[in-house]
């Protein structure tokens, strides 16, 4: 996917998030795109409070299918 079509889907997601009142940030390489520290990102990291957590998961659901993830890559 390219990064253009990555920001729109960011700001649909954002649309959604901030419709719905949470609280949500990016993180990741994302978060280096968006202050110009690094030329591309691969993702979308999105992190919100907690108390958010099980609303996000709704509206990220009705957005899109979850993957499964991989297993940890053991440098992290």
């Amino acid at each position: 996917m390219e990064t253009e079509q990555k920001l729109r889907v960011l700001a649909k997601i954002a649309s959604k998030l901030n419709t719905a009142g949470i609280v949500w940030d990016v993180g990741a390489s994302l978060l280096l795109y968006l202050h110009g520290i690094t030329d591309e990102f691969h993702d979308i990291d999105l992190m919100v409070r907690q108390e958010d957590a099980d609303d996000a998961a709704e509206i990220l659901d009705r957005l899109g299918t979850r993957s499964v993830p991989k297993a940890p890559d053991p440098k992290y």
